[in-house]
C-alpha cells in the first residue's frame, strides 16, 4: 500500500513537471524517470483486476491517447493535477482516440466509472 509520503512526493513531482518549461525540463530521460519513480502508485479502484485491465496508450502521448479494456465504462474523465476536469466522455465517444491538443504538457489522470459502479484511475503524461 502506498503511504501518504509517497502520494505527496508523486503529487509534488507532477506539479513541478506541469509548471516547468518544456524545453528545459521535459526531456525523454526526465519523463522516463518521472514515470518510473512517480507512476508506481497502485490504481485507485475497489477491484484491482478491473483497474489493472484498463490501459492508456501511447503513454506518454502528444496528440491523442487510446484506451483499451473500457467496454463496460459508462463515463471517462481526464483530470489535471489540480483536480480540474479537463475532458468528459460518454460511452459513445470512448472507442475513438481522445485528442489532447487542448491540454498543456504535464501529468493527468484518466478516471473511469464502470457499469457496476467501480471507479479506477490511470495516470498518463501529455508532452
Amino acid at each position: 500500500m502506498t503511504g501518504d509520503a509517497d502520494v505527496r512526493r508523486f503529487y509534488d513531482g507532477c506539479r513541478a513537471l506541469s509548471k516547468s518549461s518544456w524545453d528545459e525540463n521535459f526531456t525523454a530521460t526526465r519523463v522516463n524517470q518521472f514515470i518510473r519513480e512517480g507512476f508506481n502508485l497502485r490504481p485507485t479502484s475497489t477491484n484491482d483486476q478491473v483497474a489493472n485491465a484498463v490501459q492508456v496508450y501511447p503513454n506518454p502521448a502528444s496528440e491523442y491517447i487510446n484506451i483499451k479494456n473500457v467496454e463496460d465504462a459508462i463515463e471517462l474523465k481526464i483530470i489535471d493535477m489540480n483536480g480540474n476536469e479537463m475532458i468528459r466522455l460518454s460511452t459513445i465517444e470512448i472507442d475513438a482516440p481522445i485528442h489532447l491538443q487542448n491540454l498543456r504538457p504535464g501529468a493527468y489522470f484518466l478516471e473511469y466509472q464502470m457499469e457496476e459502479g467501480k471507479v479506477g484511475v490511470v495516470k498518463f503524461i501529455k508532452f
